[in-house]
Order: structure tokens, then C-alpha cells, then sequence
């Protein structure tokens, strides 16, 4: 493959990664940061817990 080909298509593979990586969910069903998801890191949300009203 010549490298005017390769290193274009390339490039467009690693960005389409980054960018797939930039919206995914990051592992053991925890949503994306925002504004992509909604994570809280609060105590109650950690342990499963609803917050108290």
C-alpha cells in the first residue's frame, strides 16, 4: 500500500478511535462524564444508595 494511502486512512482510523472513546460508556456500566452521561461521585451514589429527601 503506498504511504499517500496508508498514513491518511490511518490518521482517519485514530481519530475515529479517539472520538468513539471520547463518547463510550467507561467500563462496568458507569456512564461517560459530562455531557456525555451524568456520573455522580457522591457517597450515596457509590454504595447504590438513593439520596435522602
Amino acid at each position: 500500500m503506498r504511504d499517500r494511502y496508508f498514513y491518511p486512512l490511518a490518521g482517519a482510523v485514530i481519530l475515529g478511535m479517539v472520538l468513539l472513546a471520547l463518547v463510550w460508556p467507561q467500563g462496568q456500566g458507569a456512564p461517560s462524564p459530562a455531557p456525555f452521561g451524568h456520573a455522580q461521585d457522591t457517597p450515596a451514589a457509590t454504595a447504590g444508595l438513593r439520596p435522602a429527601k
